[in-house]
C-alpha cells in the first residue's frame, strides 16, 4: 500500500511541475476540481487557459496527458500484472472485440488485449463518463500509429498507442481529429 501512496504522489507532484511548466505558474498556485463524474480538472484562473490533463500509472512508470482545447485521456498497463483477460473482456468488451480476443493466439492474448484495455480506457478517460462506457468503445487490437477514430456517446475522439516502456501498453485519446504527440522521460 505504501509503494501505491508513493506513486500517486510522485505522479501529482511531476502533474502539479508540467501544468505548472505550461502556464508559467509556481506549482503550489495551481487550483484543481473534480467534473461531476469525478474527472480532474484545473480550477481558479488557471481553468481559463483550456489546458486539460490526465494521469496514469503502472508500478513505476507514469503517463501524463496534456492537451489544450479538448478533453484528454492515456492510460498505461503492464504486461505482467495478473489478470484472466477473457474473464475481464467477457465483462467489458463488445461481443464482437470478446470473440476476436478468443481467437488471438494465447501467446499473444495478454498483448493485444492490453492494447485494446488501453485504448478503451483512454477514451473512457477523455470522455469522463466512467466504466459505462468500456462496452461501447469497439478500440481494436489491431495497430493505429496514426491514429483510430472513435465515435462514442456524440462525441468523436482519435486515440493513439504510444510507445512505452518494453513490457507495458500505453494509449491516449483526445477529442477532435488526429494530433502530434511528444514524449518525454522523466528519471
Amino acid at each position: 500500500m505504501e509503494d501505491k501512496r508513493k506513486r500517486f504522489i510522485t505522479a501529482h507532484v511531476v502533474l502539479r511541475k508540467l501544468l505548472g511548466d505550461y502556464l508559467d505558474y509556481r506549482p503550489g498556485d495551481l487550483e484543481f476540481s473534480t467534473q461531476p463524474k469525478g474527472k480532474p480538472a484545473l480550477s481558479g484562473e488557471a481553468a481559463s487557459s483550456g489546458l486539460m490533463f490526465n494521469v496514469s500509472y503502472t508500478r513505476s512508470i507514469m503517463a501524463i496527458a496534456i492537451g489544450r482545447g479538448c478533453e484528454i485521456g492515456v492510460d498505461i498497463e503492464h504486461l505482467e500484472q495478473q489478470r484472466d483477460a477473457l474473464a475481464i473482456a467477457r465483462r467489458f468488451f463488445s461481443r464482437a472485440e470478446f470473440d476476436k480476443l478468443a481467437h488471438v493466439p494465447t501467446a499473444q492474448r495478454d498483448s493485444s488485449f492490453l492494447t485494446a484495455w488501453t485504448r478503451k480506457e483512454a477514451v473512457m478517460k477523455a470522455h469522463g463518463a466512467g466504466m459505462a462506457l468500456l462496452e461501447k468503445i469497439e478500440s481494436g487490437f489491431e495497430k493505429a500509429p496514426l491514429g483510430k477514430v472513435i465515435d462514442i456517446a456524440d462525441q468523436q475522439f482519435t486515440v493513439m498507442d504510444v510507445d512505452a516502456p518494453v513490457g507495458c501498453r500505453c494509449a491516449i485519446a483526445r477529442t477532435g481529429e488526429a494530433f502530434d504527440v511528444v514524449q518525454r522521460s522523466l528519471n
